[in-house]
C-alpha cells in the first residue's frame, strides 16, 4: 500500500493540473471578453465535474487516514531536508514582490487596503520561514500559535478585500473557484494551527488543504491580479507543504475503512 504522503501529493498534482488546464480553456471559450459573462460550454461541464471528483477524493483521504493522536505541532511538521525551508523563503520573497507592488500602487492614491494586506502576508510568511527553520534545527518553542494565528488573520483578510474587490463583477463563474479556494485555506489554516494547541485536526488539514490547492490552482488559471496571483502561489505551497509533511509524519491509512473501500494499489 502506498503511503499517504504519495497518495496526497500524487492526487492533489493531478487533480490540480487538470482543473487549471480545463480553467484556462473554460477562459478561452465561455468567456465572452466585452461583459465578462460566461456561457455554459462542454470544457464548463467537464471542470465542474472534476471538482466533484477532487472533492470526492479528498472527503474519502480524510476518511482513510489516521493520525497519532498525541503528536503535537513540532513532530506533525517536522521536515526530514531543508526543502520546506527553501519553499518558504521562496514564499517570503514573493510576498515581498506583493508588497512592493501594493505600496507602489498606494503611492498612486490606489487606497490603503492592499498595503494592510502586503503587511501582513510579509508578517505571515515571515512567520512560517521561522517556523520551518526551528522545525529543521529541532528547537522547541512557545509562539508556534501566535505564529499559525498570524497567516489565519492574513487568509481572512484577503477573503476581505477579495470579495470587495470583485464583489461587482457580474458572473457567478468568474469568482467561484477564487472564493472556494480562499474560505478552504482560511479553514485548512485553522485546522493546522490546532496541533499547536494538541487539538489538530488531520483529517479536516488534509482534507481543506487539498481543496484549497485545487481551487487556488484553479484560480490561477483566470487570474487578471499580480497581487493576487502571488498570494494564490503563496496559499498553494504552504499548504501543500505542510500537508505533506503531516501526512507523512503522523499519519497511515486506516486498515478498517481500506477494508470497507475495497483496499488500495
Amino acid at each position: 500500500m502506498r503511503k499517504p504522503a504519495v497518495v496526497f501529493a500524487l492526487g492533489t498534482v493531478v487533480l490540480s493540473l487538470a482543473g487549471a488546464a480545463l480553467r484556462y480553456f473554460e477562459f478561452r471559450s465561455a468567456r465572452d471578453p466585452e461583459t465578462g459573462l460566461f456561457s455554459f460550454v462542454p470544457v464548463t461541464g467537464a471542470l465542474i465535474a472534476l471538482s466533484v471528483l477532487a472533492a470526492v477524493f479528498f472527503l474519502v483521504f480524510s476518511r482513510r487516514v489516521k493520525a497519532d493522536p498525541s503528536a503535537d505541532y513540532d513532530a506533525a511538521f517536522h521536515p526530514a531536508t531543508p526543502v520546506p525551508v527553501i519553499l518558504s523563503a521562496l514564499m517570503l520573497l514573493a510576498v515581498i514582490w506583493a508588497a512592493v507592488i501594493g505600496f507602489t500602487e498606494f503611492r498612486q492614491g490606489k487606497g490603503l487596503a492592499p498595503c494592510i494586506l502586503a503587511a501582513l502576508a510579509f508578517l505571515a510568511a515571515s512567520a512560517e520561514l521561522g517556523l520551518d527553520l526551528s522545525l529543521l534545527r529541532g528547537k522547541k518553542g512557545d509562539d508556534r500559535f501566535f505564529s499559525l494565528v498570524l497567516q489565519i488573520v492574513f487568509v481572512c483578510v484577503l477573503i476581505i478585500i477579495y470579495y470587495k474587490t470583485y464583489s461587482a463583477v457580474p458572473s457567478l463563474s468568474a469568482v467561484m473557484y477564487d472564493f472556494l479556494g480562499l474560505c478552504a485555506a482560511a479553514w485548512a489554516m485553522y485546522c493546522l494551527a490546532g496541533f499547536s494547541v494538541g487539538r489538530g485536526k488531520a483529517g479536516q488539514s488534509l482534507a481543506f488543504s487539498g481543496a484549497a490547492v485545487y481551487f487556488c490552482c484553479i484560480s490561477l488559471a483566470g487570474s487578471n491580479s499580480t497581487v493576487f496571483t502571488i498570494y494564490y502561489v503563496y496559499l498553494i505551497l504552504r499548504l501543500f507543504k505542510d500537508s505533506v509533511l503531516l501526512s507523512r509524519n503522523v499519519c497511515s491509512f486506516d486498515s478498517a475503512a481500506v477494508k470497507k473501500y475495497g483496499g488500495a494499489a
